[in-house]
């Protein structure tokens, strides 16, 4: 089970900005949120539009993940265009209680890297400048007959495959 959190803004890609998100973060009601894994989603905001940018993943907390980020500058450009919002999407277990990398298993993780994977897709779809290098270049041309196969004519299994899946 996964539980989606914020959007969090990052209003300004300085040090007072980045205090602010993180105390943002803290004050949800969530408990241990910034600890939880998961996946994060970096959207900029403009004219009251948001527009996916940037879609990863985080093993180690939502807190450390997006503070190596923020370290190496990697969403500084982008917060020159508009405000930036993040968006938590974290693991959690069905009483809604968030995951945190130590008590994580692997099928957690494995849940974690699926679901990059799909996020990362719907993103590029959105954003063709999508920040995303992992993942993104296959996205594009990854179809499945009777499944994700857009306007191609079908074949009569995937005719059937689609009748079976609902597409």
């Amino acid at each position: 089970m996964f539980d989606a959190y914020g959007p969090f803004t990052l209003h300004t890609h300085d040090e007072a900005g980045i205090d602010k998100l993180y105390d943002d973060i803290r004050a949800d009601e969530t408990d241990n949120l910034e600890n939880g894994i998961g996946i994060y989603i970096i959207a900029l905001r403009a004219n009251g539009k948001l527009l996916p940018c940037y879609a990863g993943r985080t093993q180690d907390g939502f807190g450390t993940r997006l503070k190596q980020h923020f370290d190496k500058g990697k969403f500084e450009d982008l917060n020159n265009e508009a405000l930036l919002d993040i968006f938590l999407i974290a693991r959690t277990t069905p009483q809604g209680r968030v995951i945190t990398k130590e008590e994580a298993t692997g099928r957690d993780l494995l849940f974690i890297e699926q679901l990059e994977q799909k996020l990362i897709g719907r993103c590029a779809e959105l954003n063709e400048d999508l920040l995303n290098v992992h993942y993104r270049s296959g996205q594009k041309n990854f179809y499945v007959a009777g499944f994700q196969d857009g306007k191609a004519k079908r074949s009569p299994a995937a005719e059937c495959l689609g009748k079976l899946l609902g597409t």
